[in-house]
């Protein structure tokens, strides 16, 4: 009898811990699979969450040299100099004010370079001065490299006047404000208003 009793009590004690290593096991096993399941979520949020960047095109810039014909660009740029047109340079930068462009001009066989003085979001205005009009860009005047300030005659009064009228004071997108350095004998908005960024061809360099 007291044999008897003796295996019971074993294996009811064999089958306790058989039944407290499974609690355990199916713990531990449902506590990996917790954390399996929790790491792939995390992978997957951050894949949502990763901002695609485009392809980067290189910048397809054809570089041409000319030589300045005129003094519209003195003394920057002086007649007879050689100068570098970075052609395509546009198509991936922005223009930015104070550049040198070539800009095709209707009727010229080669392009005419002038500074960039207004960019698209400035505000554009016209005021009367004594000695003539002023030309504002964000309310103020606009002067060349040495620091002259711009004066229209009447007959360019009346082309920049147009563009102010019809634009309402503002430079819309992908429009320019282009004149030459020196402020006398120089083809540039006054004559022919503000310009469109598909007639620049490019970049101008020394």
């Amino acid at each position: 009898m007291e044999k008897n009793s003796n295996q019971k009590q074993l294996i009811r004690y064999l089958l306790f811990f058989f039944l407290l290593f499974l609690v355990i096991f199916l713990a531990v096993y449902y506590f990996l699979l917790l954390k399996a399941e929790k790491e792939a979520k995390v992978v997957d949020n951050s894949q949502n969450f990763i901002i695609p960047t485009p392809t980067t095109q290189p910048c397809q810039v054809k570089i041409e040299e000319k030589i300045v014909n005129g003094h519209s660009m003195e003394p920057f740029f002086k007649d007879g100099e050689t100068i570098k047109i970075l052609i395509g340079y546009y198509n991936c930068h922005p223009v930015l004010r104070e550049e040198v462009v070539a800009y095709s001009y209707q009727g010229s066989e080669n392009p005419i370079i002038k500074r960039v003085k207004g960019v698209a979001g400035d505000t554009f205005h016209l005021k009367k001065e004594a000695d003539g009009w002023v030309i504002l860009i964000n309310n103020q005047p606009v002067k060349n490299l040495l620091g002259e300030v711009y004066l229209l005659e009447e007959k360019d009064y009346q082309m920049l006047s147009l563009y102010e009228r019809d634009y309402q004071g503002k430079i819309p997108e992908d429009t320019y404000l282009i004149l030459g350095d020196n402020l006398n004998g120089s083809l540039d908005s006054r004559n022919f208003g503000l310009i469109a960024k598909q007639d620049i061809i490019g970049k101008v360099e020394k």
